[in-house]
């Protein structure tokens, strides 16, 4: 089943809203007299437009003819092109001859279209369109191309090819997973472009597939840091490591911590520590408890030991770090109000008094939003032992560890939560490294990368249960999250950077700009700039959708969504109004959901906003749905009512034929009361 287009809607809205008719020299259009006038001027009618002009030849009201723009200024003048016409038996033919036009199949299904839905079109404008219609890109129909010329003259867009693609495209509910796929097969392909060109490429594309990188690498850390720091298992047991292994014929067996720390001896190996046990000289028990203790500290000291190769991994502990001096090796950031700068005052700054400095650590740990009431007391308990001493060294160094512990949990328990001030990831980072807090988003996106490509085992483990972890706990704030995510690198407002002086290096790195790189590039293979078109295309097309009409606002995005081994392509569409501030108005609204997700496959979803009352249809082939969209329902619920929004129902309906859906979907946006805005939350 095809997902219904947009089309219905927005005809609807051009509808309502008609901007002024501006006729050009050359346009034919199909009119009907309705007054005449002295010198040869009448009143035609255009769709439902009316305009007064001057004719080369006298007429008869309430005939139709066919007429042709000769001149526009001072008045504009009109040439009948054809004798008088019954509407409902349009001759195409007749006025293919009459401007000189081709016979083509392409140029009647053009003339017919135009002239049912009464729109003026010059006679080049003509001839450019069948040749657009005569080589349409794979899989676009021809209707689908009409309905993209239609908006063409209806918005006024210059009549362009990469104006009709961008419309032809930009109307489409899904497919732009496939499209980015199929570029990339093809940059993957080829070596004609430089290096960095193609680099610059597969980045964009990386984040814009990849949107929880940043949360992704923060958890590893994270986790690797809280592993470090764990306290050891048992007071005695390193002695106990070597109790065991000392002056008994084990140490003849190469035991060691890896041996020890897995489930089971050998049986040469048991066989012999039954002996030992027996005739040894440590006494039964205890050398079976130094056992244990070995063993539980074997498995800890692996595991510390696979955490911090994760790190040195990265780059981010130097490569001459162990489990003993890791901690000291810490190069802390300058970087002014994270916590790597405030630990790096405290350590080079040796002219406050330790009074001083415990008065600057009090008042940095209340104002640091990112830490719990537990966190504050412990850091104060810690900060009140050395009141009195002159340990200023050893508070800085205390200070630090227990930041780093407490950066780690937060960053690990606040997952797709509102963030406050800096992030905790990124107080984390300007605790280990200075260089990674000076450009965080850019660090972590590459010791994401880093993880993903690393051969190490308990890196690819702890990468996997990273991510089961962001999937378990993905929420409403983690989808805006990825969707900003991905609107930022597909580079929809690169444009609007521009004109704001925004950060345009930045902005240079999303998709879009490299895109239009690739494109000017007379180097570029045809194959691969003609896929990097139709992605321009698609881009293109979400803008120039999206606009206003008076208080009639639309916004279209079409979001390619990929993360933690899901695929979802979603397609939103918004239409409502603002109010006279300029504000949206939350009030009223109609929003639909244009998805195809990996098990419900295409689905289309409904929602619809009066006085804050929301509706939603949910359009499914699948059956029993209702049946587990119950449980949901209660949740829905409740996070509308948060936002003061009260839910009406949930219906679910199957896709009738496409005609019927869009009949209805044209029924629900005849709404009687003005639509209206709404902050939308996905």
């Amino acid at each position: 089943m095809t997902i219904p287009s947009f089309q219905p809607i927005q005809n609807q809205q051009m509808n309502v809203q008609k901007s002024p008719l501006v006729l050009k020299q050359g346009q034919v259009f199909y009119g009907s007299v309705k007054q005449l006038y002295p010198n040869q001027t009448a009143e035609i009618q255009i769709g439902g437009h009316r305009l007064v002009a001057k004719l080369e030849t006298p007429l008869k009201v309430g005939d139709a003819h066919f007429f042709q723009v000769t001149s526009t200024n001072p008045e504009a003048q009109l040439k009948v092109v054809s004798g008088p016409i019954v509407k409902d038996s349009l001759n195409v033919q007749q006025l293919m001859e009459s401007l000189n036009l081709p016979k083509s199949q392409e140029m009647q299904q053009l003339l017919s279209h135009f002239l049912k839905n009464q729109l003026p079109i010059a006679k080049e404008q003509l001839l450019q369109a069948e040749s657009w219609l005569k080589n349409l890109p794979e899989g676009v129909l021809k209707q689908e191309a009409l309905q993209a010329l239609q908006k063409l003259v209806d918005l006024k867009i210059p009549f362009t090819e990469e104006g009709f693609k961008a419309l032809l495209f930009g109307s489409k509910t899904n497919g732009i997973t496939k499209n980015l796929e199929q570029f990339v097969k093809l940059l993957e392909q080829n070596s004609q472009i430089s290096p960095q060109v193609k680099a610059n490429l597969f980045n964009a594309i990386e984040s814009i597939a990849k949107p929880f990188q940043t949360e992704k690498a923060g958890m590893m850390i994270a986790r690797s840091i809280n592993i470090l720091l764990q306290s050891e298992q048992g007071a005695n047991s390193k002695d106990a490591l070597n109790l065991l292994i000392q002056g008994s014929a084990l140490k003849n067996e190469g035991l060691n911590e890896a041996k020890l720390a897995s489930s089971e001896l050998p049986a040469n190996q048991a066989s012999k520590e039954a002996k030992i046990l027996t005739n040894g000289p440590t006494p039964r028990n205890e050398t079976l408890n130094a056992f244990k203790e070995a063993k539980l500290l074997a498995k800890d000291s692996a595991v510390k030991t696979a955490a911090l190769n994760i790190l040195k991994e990265a780059a981010i502990l130097p490569k001459e770090a162990n489990l003993e001096n890791w901690l000291n090796l810490l190069k802390v950031s300058s970087r002014n109000e994270t916590a790597g700068s405030f630990i790096s005052q405290l350590q080079f700054n040796s002219n406050p008094s330790m009074a001083q400095k415990i008065q600057q650590i009090t008042q940095f740990i209340e104002n640091e939003p990112n830490l719990s009431a537990q966190q504050k007391n412990a850091i104060h308990q810690l900060v009140k032992s050395f009141e009195g001493s002159n340990h200023s060294e050893q508070l800085v160094k205390q200070l630090h560890t227990e930041l780093l512990k407490a950066y780690s949990e937060q960053t690990l328990n606040g997952i797709f939560t509102k963030e406050q001030g800096i992030s905790p990831k990124v107080q984390l980072l300007s605790l280990l490294k200075h260089e990674l807090a000076e450009n965080p988003e850019i660090a972590l996106k590459n010791i994401a990368k880093i993880f993903e490509n690393s051969n190490e085992q308990a890196t690819k483990a702890m990468l996997a249960e990273s991510e089961a972890t962001l999937l378990s706990k993905l929420n409403g704030q983690g989808m805006e999250k990825a969707i900003h995510t991905i609107l930022k690198n597909l580079g929809l407002s690169f444009e609007a950077a521009l004109n704001k002086n925004a950060d345009i290096e930045t902005m240079m790195q999303s998709l879009k700009p490299q895109l239009l790189l690739l494109v000017q590039d007379e180097h570029s293979p045809a194959e691969l700039k003609n896929a990097a078109e139709i992605l321009l295309a698609r881009l293109n097309g979400m803008q120039l959708l999206s606009g206003e009409a008076g208080h009639q606002h639309q916004i279209i995005m079409q979001i390619p969504l990929h993360f933690l081994g899901k695929q979802v392509d979603a397609t939103v569409q918004w239409n409502g109004r603002m109010n006279k501030d300029g504000k949206i108005d939350s009030d009223f609204a109609r929003i639909l959901f244009y998805l195809n997700l990996e098990a419900l496959k295409e689905t289309v979803i409904d929602m619809q906003v009066q006085n804050r009352i929301v509706t939603i249809y949910v359009y499914n082939e699948q059956k029993g749905l209702e049946v587990f969209a119950e449980p949901l329902k209660k949740t829905l619920k409740a996070g509308l009512e948060e936002r003061n929004y009260h839910l009406s129902g949930v219906m679910f309906k199957p896709f009738a034929k496409k005609e019927s859906l869009s009949k209805t979907m044209e029924k629900g946006n005849d709404c009687k009361t003005p639509h209206k805005g709404v902050d939308i939350r996905i």
